[in-house]
């Protein structure tokens, strides 16, 4: 990997950074399931948008 960042002339990082591996995974892990977790409240299958255009069309007769 650092040579691909070096023949791109991108800047290549020493040491090993400040969170381990397993901390970074675990907080995406959490950002993931909080993301989620809101989309599920908000999402609308196309399904139910056909069924409540149908609704309104029949409602409207």
């Amino acid at each position: 990997m650092s040579s691909y960042l070096h023949l791109n002339s991108y800047p290549v990082r020493e040491g090993v950074g400040k969170i381990s591996k397993e901390r970074a995974d675990e907080k995406a892990l959490r950002e993931h399931l909080k993301s989620r977790e809101i989309q599920g409240h908000n999402y609308e299958s196309d399904i139910e948008k056909m069924l409540k255009t149908i609704d309104k069309k029949w409602n409207k007769k």
